[in-house]
């Protein structure tokens, strides 16, 4: 079996596999093409969300941000003062 992969450059390459291999190529692409037909139509609906719930929450608080560079600083500061001799 004879595969032809183009390239994003416009480059192209053929492959030649055993009987076997080519029917796993050939159903992982059956599967992907089926997935990708399953996943164009999953929508998220921004009128079905709330607008403050967890979709769109911002994990980070400006509290949580200030004390990762709070913990960073002084973090730095140690390695700098164990650093020396």
């Amino acid at each position: 079996m004879k595969f032809m992969y183009k390239f994003a450059d416009g480059a192209e390459s053929e492959v030649e596999v055993s009987k076997e291999i080519g029917a796993v190529i050939l159903d992982s692409r059956r599967v992907e093409d089926n997935l990708d037909r399953k996943e164009r139509y999953h929508c998220l609906a921004f009128d079905a969300v709330d607008f403050e719930g967890e979709e769109f929450a911002d994990k980070a608080s400006p509290e949580s941000i200030l004390m990762k560079t709070l913990i960073i600083s002084i973090w730095q500061k140690r390695l700098k003062i164990s650093e020396t001799p």
